[in-house]
């Protein structure tokens, strides 16, 4: 889908910098024009946003040490086949 010169390959190209805030007032510009007229890339973005969020919180939390040791011995026992 293309609305003007900004393409959807070329919006989800520019989102990194875009959600960091990096992007140049051009680029800028052109994309939230993009994203003003094309329902899938808002979703994108909307999806992306919140899934960069969620991860953040994710590693932001620490995981209890018996709880860490248990998940370990399981993906262990299940990469060598003992049950």
């Amino acid at each position: 889908m293309s609305h003007g010169a900004m393409t959807c390959k070329r919006a989800a190209e520019l989102l990194l910098d875009y959600h960091d805030g990096t992007l140049d007032v051009d680029d800028r510009q052109e994309l939230d024009a993009h994203l003003a007229q094309c329902a899938t890339c808002r979703a994108f973005v909307a999806t992306y946003k919140t899934t960069t969020s969620l991860c953040r919180k994710v590693l932001s939390s620490t995981v209890p040490a018996d709880i860490e040791d248990r998940l370990l011995s399981f993906l262990r026992s299940k990469k060598t086949g003992k049950a």
